[in-house]
């Protein structure tokens, strides 16, 4: 049974960083949706979040690790995701 409140409660919160716990890409969309924790200086979980990248933030994103590499990440990310469902499906072909 919830507890219903006469008056708001506010509180405030340090976060003192962040832990991605996971992430998904969409390539075609061009979309990622991280989930990730709020945590406190004690470790202890805050808050959990999820934010979704799109359009132009997906492709800083991509500039970004890209930079990040020292060369651009798309496409060999691209081809390593291949490999591994051709590992998993035991199909083989070309990466377009």
């Amino acid at each position: 049974m919830p507890l219903q409140l006469n008056e708001t409660i506010s509180r405030t919160e340090t976060i003192a960083s962040i832990k991605i716990t996971s992430f998904l890409f969409d390539l075609t969309a061009q979309e990622l949706t991280i989930a990730y924790n709020e945590v406190d200086g004690n470790g202890v979980v805050l808050n959990d979040r999820v934010v979704t990248i799109i359009g132009d933030a997906f492709t800083t994103v991509i500039n970004n690790a890209s930079q990040l590499a020292g060369t651009n990440i798309y496409n060999p990310l691209k081809q390593a995701l291949y490999k591994a469902i051709e590992g998993e499906q035991v199909l083989s072909g070309t990466v377009i």
